[in-house]
């Protein structure tokens, strides 16, 4: 039979490394949403695991009350990491879970070195408790991360811990040997050997998502405009004509009418929040399907999938409309917004985007010279 004791001590040790290089991390330059919570969780198990390590040094009741509710408080700090690394609110349930949960862990523990009777009832309760939060983050992994490997694999591992949890409370139940939980047995050895995995496992899966989310930034930053958060000039040249098949496609040159201007009068800090404006106005008249661009200092592209030369136009004039109706409205008073537009369909001859954009680029040329604020079609 293996140690308990050299287990569990095996097992603080591999937590204490894993909240270091946690906490190192959250320090660092890698650093990401949520790592802050995942560190603080870590680290609760890692004292928790300290106390069950000193348990016979130390008032055994105090130890595992102490102990109990810094694990549950460390289930909740990960779980509490993921929802800030997905992006998810922090709605009145999760709050008072967060809240609830501990106190009644804590209250159980205590009424159990009272009642020593109750015993049973809070080793219960631990496990449905532990089940529960398992579950909570297989659910938070496996359905708010899509595309996400790592995730489904971490997912995978709560499963497994959970449905260790609950054979471990049935065992108990069966045996009637309730100081087997923590101290004896071979189902006690296995569950430390298997947390040591899950804790592995645990900060391995935080690091590749961490990495996994800066390669995505990093990516997302080679497209994408820092001002107006729109696709940029790169991502236009390298959309392929075969992605849109056979399906009719349109493009919309826009350019903001005497942008010069508005720098030269207003500076270039009006110009940059006129930019952003811009962008938030048509992208109010664009479909979930449009693709939207800025390709240079004022002009911007729209490619608007499946739809041809009969309709590019009608979309160019709601897009001329909104902009005209919707000036920039500062602090220092109103600026006039307006948008020249030029309009040209993709063929099946297009080898690429740019024959469609030099045929958008002149009729863009002959709504400037018509005197601006207009819509051109060249198809």
């Amino acid at each position: 039979m293996l140690a308990i004791r050299e287990l569990y001590v095996g097992l603080t040790a591999t937590a204490a490394v894993s909240s270091a290089a946690v906490f190192w991390l959250h320090f660092s330059r890698f650093s990401t949403r949520g790592v802050r919570w995942w560190a603080l969780g870590i680290f609760s198990f890692f004292i928790s695991l300290a106390l069950m390590t000193l348990r016979g040094m130390l008032h055994p009741g105090l130890t595992v009350a102490l102990s109990n509710v810094l694990a549950v408080c460390g289930y909740l700090f990960v779980w509490l990491g993921i929802r800030i690394y997905l992006e998810r609110p922090l709605n009145k349930r999760v709050v008072g879970l967060g809240v609830s949960t501990p106190l009644l862990v804590g209250g159980m523990n205590v009424l159990s070195l009272v009642f020593p009777a109750l015993i049973p009832a809070r080793i219960s309760l631990l496990c449905l408790v532990f089940i529960l939060l398992n579950l909570c983050l297989v659910r938070e992994l496996f359905y708010g991360t899509p595309g996400r490997r790592t995730a489904k694999l971490l997912a995978v591992n709560y499963l497994i811990n959970a449905g260790f949890i609950a054979f471990r409370g049935v065992n108990i139940w069966v045996t009637g040997s309730y100081d087997a939980y923590y101290t004896t047995g071979w189902t006690t050895a296995g569950y430390v050997l298997w947390t040591l995995i899950c804790l592995m496992v645990m900060t391995l899966g935080l690091m590749i998502m961490m990495v996994e989310d800066l390669s995505n930034t990093l990516s997302r930053r080679a497209v994408e405009d820092p001002l107006t958060g729109l696709f940029n000039r790169r991502a236009f040249h390298e959309i392929s004509p075969a992605s849109f098949g056979d399906a009719a496609t349109g493009l919309l040159l826009l350019d903001i009418d005497h942008f010069k201007q508005v720098n030269d009068t207003w500076g270039h800090g009006m110009g940059d929040e006129m930019l952003t404006h811009f962008a938030r106005e048509v992208g109010q008249c664009l479909r979930s399907g449009d693709l939207f661009y800025r390709i240079g200092g004022e002009e911007f592209v729209v490619v608007l999938p499946g739809m041809g030369p009969c309709h590019i136009g009608a979309m160019a004039e709601r897009i001329r409309a909104r902009v005209e109706t919707h000036p920039l409205r500062t602090s220092q008073g109103t600026i006039p917004l307006t948008v020249s537009i030029g309009c040209a369909a993709l063929t099946a001859s297009d080898p690429g985007m740019s024959p469609v954009l030099d045929r958008a680029d002149v009729a863009l040329y002959q709504a400037k010279n018509r005197g601006r604020n207009r819509v051109e079609v060249n198809c």
